[in-house]
């Protein structure tokens, strides 16, 4: 069984445990765990190479697609996760023949399921940049149109304090730049922020315990097979006797068994 690892996860309901349990066993996430290069076990020379863990699993197929899809079946397979939905903790744990294969591909599943988040969280940010950018210059030509007006009333009416109308154009020219001018720097705020936001590649995820290879073999239970097996063993002896037994003391049994 390979190591142990948790996520510790936001509040945010769209990120929550559930959320990350099911986005461990996506297609997505798993094709680039198996198909990610790996270093193998170095050679007796000293030297070592880097293989896909499709090709470490041994996995194969007719084509490349088909490998994929065994590999995923068994992946999923060996694979377990546990969810804790009050603390925000995700629990992965792998199981291979090779431990340290094992703890390679659980801690490739953390980076996959990172690098996912982020990529996804930028997309985002750079769709909402997208559409503040063009409310920023729409706004903004909104509020030139607006000062413009102002200034001209100003050009035009150079005597407006001694008329009340002009007064009261004037108070509409200036609401109209103060609403507008208010809006745009607040689109201007949120822009700044959706381009942070654009290339933060920070990870949310927060890794409790990377997976290591494992000290104990974790299956198959060899004892209890050894047990098991011998138990059914001496039950087939006894039941062996017993049946000899039986027919010895029952002559007319031994005949139906000897006439069928």
């Amino acid at each position: 069984m390979a190591g142990q690892f948790g996520l510790s996860l936001g509040a945010d309901p769209t990120q929550s445990a559930s959320f990350y349990a099911d986005l461990l066993e996506s297609r997505r996430v798993l094709q680039v765990v198996l198909e990610g290069k790996y270093p193998s076990q170095p050679t007796a020379n000293g030297t070592s190479d880097s293989a896909s863990l499709l090709t470490m699993l041994r996995v194969t197929g007719k084509d490349s697609s088909e490998a994929l899809d065994r590999g995923l079946r068994e992946f999923r397979r060996s694979l377990s996760i546990g969810a804790d939905i009050r603390t925000n903790i995700v629990t992965v744990r792998f199981s291979a023949k090779d431990t340290r294969v094992a703890a390679l591909a659980v801690n490739r599943l953390v980076q996959s399921v990172n690098a996912f988040n982020t990529s996804a969280r930028q997309s985002q940010a750079k769709r909402r940049r997208e559409f503040i950018q063009g409310q920023v210059d729409s706004v903004g030509q909104e509020l030139r149109t607006a000062e413009g007006n102002l200034k001209d009333f100003y050009a035009r009416n150079r005597s407006w304090a001694q008329s009340p109308e002009l007064q009261y154009r004037l108070g509409q020219l200036q609401r109209q730049v103060d609403i507008v001018k208010e809006v745009f720097l607040q689109l201007r705020r949120e822009l700044e922020a959706a381009r942070i936001a654009e290339v933060d590649n920070v990870p949310v995820i927060s890794v409790i315990d990377f997976a290591t290879p494992p000290t104990k073999r974790a299956g198959p239970k060899r004892a209890l097979i050894v047990v098991v097996s011998l138990l059914v063993g001496i039950l087939m002896v006894v039941g062996q006797v017993y049946a000899s037994w039986f027919l010895a003391r029952s002559p007319e049994w031994a005949a139906v068994l000897r006439k069928n």
